[in-house]
């Protein structure tokens, strides 16, 4: 990519450029090259900390489930969760240079990252892969900033590793889910998702898919588009975050 190249350039020439996980000196990139291999070698392998089966957060005393996924759980319809990177320290600050502050050079290399994971799920070699479905932005909200992150990881995920991704989801409502708290989360996803039939026939409806995401919270936006594909006739729906709140 031209562009991609050009900024890095221009960045390194003009605009002093730290690693954001180990702060040391880079030609214009947020992550130096020694952190972003470590990165992709953790992203191709399961968290070595134990994890709940049903949100992929991390466990504390319980063996499979955690405590409110035993009580009440939201992720009921997604086969299997996959996570890759804990919402905190380093993690925390790449998502908000990413996804608040714009920094769209962090594109390519979240989808490194969900690449990775990916293909250790499923080796391309296998000839199995589910169809990638992003998660869709508010209404607006392509208006507003531009661009959104998770549609435009989807096009580095279909452009440089051959993945197939299908944008057949929609978002109903406009409220932003960071200005909700938990309660207000769960009551307020369950119909917010619906698929786009003008995109989607009955013939080319995927009936395996993957559902992408930059972070997994309460778990309500994936159970709601997971619930509106699985309605629309999807057999196996799997989800996959790059960063889970534990």
């Amino acid at each position: 990519m031209v562009a991609e190249k050009i900024r890095a350039v221009y960045s390194a020439a003009f605009k002093p450029f730290r690693c954001e996980r180990c702060f040391k000196s880079t030609a214009g990139t947020l992550l130096c090259p020694s952190c972003h291999s470590k990165m992709l070698s953790r992203a191709a392998l399961p968290d070595k900390e134990r994890r709940c089966s049903v949100c992929g957060k991390i466990l504390l005393s319980e063996d499979v489930k955690c405590m409110e996924c035993r009580e009440s759980p939201v992720l009921v319809t997604p086969g299997a969760v996959h996570v890759i990177f804990p919402y905190r320290l380093w993690g925390k600050r790449l998502l908000f240079l990413w996804k608040i502050r714009g920094e769209r050079s962090l594109s390519p290399v979240m989808a490194s990252f969900a690449a990775e994971r990916i293909n250790s799920l499923y080796p391309p070699a296998s000839g199995v892969r589910p169809v990638l479905v992003p998660v869709p932005p508010r209404p607006g909200k392509i208006r507003e900033k531009g661009w959104d992150q998770v549609r435009e990881m989807c096009s580095f995920l279909r452009s440089r590793y051959g993945f197939k991704v299908m944008d057949i989801l929609e978002r109903k409502s406009r409220v932003q889910q960071k200005k909700l708290d938990r309660a207000g989360r769960l009551g307020h996803e369950g119909a917010s998702f619906s698929v786009r039939r003008r995109r989607l026939s009955a013939r080319n409806l995927p009936p395996h898919v993957m559902l992408i995401d930059d972070v997994l919270t309460t778990g309500a936006t994936m159970q709601g588009c997971a619930e509106a594909l699985k309605q629309a006739g999807c057999v196996k729906i799997e989800v996959l975050a790059l960063f889970v709140v534990d």
